[in-house]
């Protein structure tokens, strides 16, 4: 897979210019012509999907934090979130180069790099007990104070991923000022850095029985601990349906009539492969922008 994105790599860097000129005639008189470069990036705050501590134990088991006993601990809704980044680098291909078509087929072949979360888990214990009364000699009030505990644990499982992205795309006149576009696309990526974190806290205090939290003396608070694990290599499929929208920023100029800003927006279905785990399957929407160079 390296070997294969290396390559793909040094293609979309050779000058189109010089790309742009070839086609195959041979055979059946199908043609093809490479007519654009491609600059693909979304950043989304995600969560991971949800892992157990079980899982966690799997993914880091020689972790010292997760060999205590959590069980009188409650799970905590995942609120994790942590931004996603992609960045696509493709070539455009047209593949039928019949003028009198308005929607045309293109390849979009390129290399995608992606960072984020996959899994995430966080449990929480909290107890409350009386620790003290105090009376107001002014006033005549009581105060209750409480000593509390308040713990947490987090996790998650973080991948950086190199893969190659290819999708079959039907637009409408590619030069227009504005022109709409759909298709399908496929994708695989492998990790080249997997690691799982895990991240434990433990906070000490007393405060007012009604949990106004005016703090009194009696404050302990542990530093952050935290542990990060280097994991086996992960892989992931995934089938997207891209819908996007082109804008042509030039009118007049004929540098600016090569320039193509985008918005796409692709529904899209994720298998992943954790080796130590299991695989797992996801779907979310991805909202990219783009910048798209058009070599005609």
């Amino acid at each position: 897979m390296k070997t294969i994105t290396l390559l793909l790599f040094a293609v979309l860097i050779i000058n189109p210019f010089q790309l742009s000129g070839q086609s195959d005639t041979a055979g059946n008189g199908r043609k093809f012509q490479i007519t654009d470069s491609y600059f693909q990036s979304s950043i989304t705050l995600e969560s991971g999907l949800f892992a157990s501590l079980v899982d966690f134990r799997v993914l880091a088991p020689q972790s010292n934090l997760l060999q205590h006993d959590y069980s009188s601990y409650d799970k905590y809704p995942n609120y994790l979130y942590t931004p996603s980044f992609t960045f696509i680098s493709s070539i455009g291909i047209q593949i039928n180069q019949d003028k009198k078509r308005r929607i045309k087929p293109y390849i979009r072949l390129g290399i995608r790099y992606n960072s984020n979360q996959m899994l995430s888990g966080s449990y929480n214990y909290f107890s409350r007990f009386p620790f003290d009364t105090l009376y107001s000699s002014q006033t005549g009030d009581t105060i209750i104070i409480d000593s509390v505990i308040s713990n947490s644990i987090n996790a998650t499982y973080d991948s950086k991923q190199l893969g190659i992205d290819v999708a079959i795309l039907f637009r409408t006149t590619p030069t227009a000022r504005w022109s709409l576009y759909s298709g399908i696309g496929l994708a695989a990526s492998v990790s080249i850095s997997a690691s799982t974190k895990i991240g434990f806290i433990s906070n000490r205090f007393t405060e007012d029985h009604s949990g106004n939290h005016d703090f009194y003396p009696g404050y302990t608070y542990q530093p952050y601990r935290q542990e990060i694990i280097r994991n086996k290599s992960n892989y992931s499929m995934r089938a997207y349906i891209p819908v996007g929208i082109d804008w042509r920023v030039g009118k007049k100029s004929k540098f600016l009539n090569h320039l193509h800003l985008y918005y796409e927006a692709s529904p899209t279905l994720i298998y992943t492969n954790i080796p130590e785990l299991n695989h797992y399957l996801s779907a979310h929407i991805t909202q990219s922008l783009g910048l798209r160079i058009n070599w005609l």
